[in-house]
């Protein structure tokens, strides 16, 4: 499997999932900054709890990769709303 851009410009390529080595928490993060998105809206669009997001966040446990696909996803897809983003929880 080639290596993936967290950082690209979207679309991001997404990893196939027999592959899938994760990403640190600081790079789920970093991903939630840069789309101004808080744990809480994090948890909303993938279906998640928010202290799993929180986890994932602060390293704890590794992001599963459904949830990721979902994420990038929705992001690909422009599909993030106003009330998905920081501060309009």
């Amino acid at each position: 499997m080639e290596p993936f851009d967290l950082y690209a410009v979207p679309p991001y390529p997404l990893p196939e999932a027999a592959g899938w080595g994760g990403i640190t928490g600081d790079q789920f993060a970093q991903l939630l900054r840069k789309h101004h998105l808080s744990g809480s809206a994090c948890a909303r669009l993938v279906g998640a709890n928010p202290r799993k997001v929180r986890e994932w966040i602060g390293g704890e446990r590794s992001i599963p990769f459904p949830h990721y696909y979902v994420l990038l996803d929705k992001i690909n897809r422009g599909e993030l709303t106003l009330a998905d983003h920081r501060g309009n929880e």
